[in-house]
């Protein structure tokens, strides 16, 4: 599958941060119990990453079927989280994919990203 890209945006624009989901597009009922299992430890990275880094907001970028997905899975875990009192409510926003395609072909994007192949 096609690993989630998660970063973390500054007031600047930069990026300071980032997570690597390899898992995070399978379905949560996969037949598979391997791929649940996976799937559920990038949802508890992803929670990890939010409980530390505290986001105003989330954004997710895709015009697709997936995007609703991972929008879901998000939203589920931003209110888990809410629930623990670990994150106050934070929006999920879908966003435009425009910006990051053009990121994702610009030569900064290798450069930032250099560490998570």
């Amino acid at each position: 599958g096609t690993p989630v890209f998660c970063g973390l945006i500054n007031g600047e624009g930069e990026v300071v941060d980032f997570l690597r989901l390899p898992y995070f597009m399978t379905r949560r009922n996969a037949f598979r119990e391997d791929e649940r299992e996976k799937k559920a430890t990038d949802i508890e990275n992803l929670k990890k990453f939010l409980r530390s880094k505290k986001p105003h907001v989330v954004a997710v970028g895709g015009e697709d079927r997936d995007a609703q997905m991972i929008m879901e899975d998000i939203k589920r875990a931003v209110s888990e989280l809410d629930q623990e009192s670990s994150l106050p409510t934070v929006g999920v926003e879908l966003v435009d994919n425009e910006l990051a395609t053009l990121y994702m072909n610009s030569k900064k994007a290798p450069s930032d990203l250099r560490d998570s192949r």
